[in-house]
């Protein structure tokens, strides 16, 4: 904790909330009731989630994130619903003064291999601060600090991205997680054009 890894107004949370939402859950897979985990504040590093075992470790409060696809398997830490704080900026403004980038939504799936991430969504073309042509899909991917920290504007709006699952380590099946952000900017990442046949 403390590490700088974005800007002072990016706050993110992994908590358990919101009927209906994929990955809400009152309480672990150890039977911890589920309680907000801060991860960063005003763009500092804060915290982690636990279970049992890493909280013991690293003499902290578990978090409620064992989690487990069946009874087979050890519950291990995962991502429950992950949120980003609303900004303070009109998501319009932030198109209306991007004059020459891609706009990017309908996020499908992602993974964080070794801490990179890549992330699959669809992506149309802004020119003069409108947005135009679509351009098909694509794949977002760089290093997480460097794409947190690359993050110049955060939108007042707010949306949920759920239909995702986590899975760790090898063990059967993906459990459902949820992700809710607001519109966001980077100043610059990897974005990687597919291939549409027909």
């Amino acid at each position: 904790g403390g590490m700088p890894v974005g800007a002072g107004v990016l706050n993110v949370t992994d908590h358990g909330f919101g009927p209906g939402i994929r990955g809400a859950i009152p309480f672990d897979d150890e039977g911890t009731r589920c309680r907000p985990t801060p991860l960063v504040r005003k763009g500092i590093w804060t915290g982690l989630m636990h279970t049992r075992q890493t909280a013991f470790v690293d003499s902290v409060e578990r978090t409620g994130n064992a989690r487990t696809p069946s009874y087979r398997d050890v519950p291990m830490c995962r991502m429950r619903v992950t949120e980003v704080d609303r900004g303070d900026t009109d998501p319009t403004d932030i198109v209306s003064s991007s004059t020459d980038a891609i706009y990017l939504s309908f996020p499908q799936e992602g993974e964080h291999p070794q801490g990179r991430v890549r992330v699959k969504a669809w992506a149309w073309r802004i020119s003069s601060g409108e947005v135009g042509e679509c351009l098909g899909p694509v794949t977002l991917s760089g290093e997480m600090l460097y794409l947190l920290k690359d993050i110049e504007e955060i939108g007042a709006d707010s949306r949920v991205v759920d239909g995702w699952g986590c899975g760790q380590k090898g063990q059967s099946g993906l459990l459902p997680v949820s992700m809710i952000a607001p519109t966001l900017r980077l100043g610059r990442c990897r974005v990687e054009f597919e291939q549409v046949s027909g």
